[in-house]
């Protein structure tokens, strides 16, 4: 309060110098340095008269809104409990969440070709998009050559193949960010785990969680839409099987017909 009230006084002596300065006549003498001083006495004197009470008020509402904050919003007995609670329901669970996290990566498949396959799609790595394409054939198949199959079934294969695909590279993209949001994750948990944090630092582990739980948001919607992708193109498949059993029972019925007729 004193180091703003100097300011405050040191500012009306620099405008009142300068006020002072330009109305007075060219020919008229400079200030001495002791009506200089005289005036600054003036000046904070005035200044502690008239402005000091009101600082002082200000001050007091500050301590007691501190004190306010500090006994009934913020005690530091319940913030300490809630900080034990939080540490203990941590060590109760972190461990139990990470064991199934693990436990959900392990695979079923007893075949090797099965089992590579679902261990490129776990592994998160976007470099492997062109073996995951070959091993998608490597356990599915190829589509049939031309001379072997319909054009409408060879179609059909195609676009489910891609449709299947597409789904499975979304998965592959869904287990690097998953990693990324664990280990960021894994980095609030200590944060938040260290016995003080240094100032300022809860803001920045805030924006932290923040930015990994929209990141999860996103995947999770992209997820979605690859659902809603392949649920469409189902659909549109078993569309096209009823195309296909119309047509083949038109057929039939005209040759039916044709034998009845000769």
């Amino acid at each position: 309060m004193i180091k703003g009230r100097v300011a405050v006084a040191a500012t009306l002596v620099v405008v009142v110098v300068l006020f002072a300065s330009l109305a007075m006549p060219p020919k008229t003498e400079a200030i001495s340095v002791a009506q200089l001083l005289v005036l600054l006495k003036q000046i904070f004197g005035t200044y502690k008269q008239h402005v000091g009470p009101h600082m002082d008020k200000i001050k007091a509402y500050q301590q007691k809104a501190n004190e306010f904050q500090r006994m009934v919003l913020y005690p530091k007995a319940l913030m300490d409990d809630t900080v034990a609670f939080s540490r203990q329901m941590k060590n109760a669970y972190s461990n139990q969440l990470r064991a199934l996290a693990q436990t959900a990566k392990s695979s079923s498949a007893s075949l090797g070709s099965v089992q590579d396959f679902d261990r490129l799609i776990r592994s998160g790595d976007p470099n492997s998009i062109a073996a995951l394409e070959d091993g998608f054939g490597e356990v599915f198949g190829s589509i049939p050559a031309e001379g072997d199959a319909p054009p409408a079934i060879r179609n059909g294969m195609d676009a489910t193949d891609g449709a299947v695909q597409s789904v499975f590279k979304t998965l592959m993209l869904a287990e690097e960010a998953n990693e990324e949001i664990l280990k960021v994750a894994d980095e609030a948990e200590t944060a938040t785990s260290a016995a003080a944090f240094a100032p300022g630092s809860t803001s920045f582990v805030q924006a932290s969680a923040l930015v990994a739980s929209i990141e999860s948001q996103i995947m999770m919607q992209r997820l979605l839409a690859a659902q809603l992708r392949l649920e469409a193109h189902r659909l549109a498949l078993k569309t096209a099987e009823r195309k296909r059993e119309l047509a083949l029972g038109n057929r039939h019925f005209k040759e039916i017909k044709q034998m009845l007729e000769r």
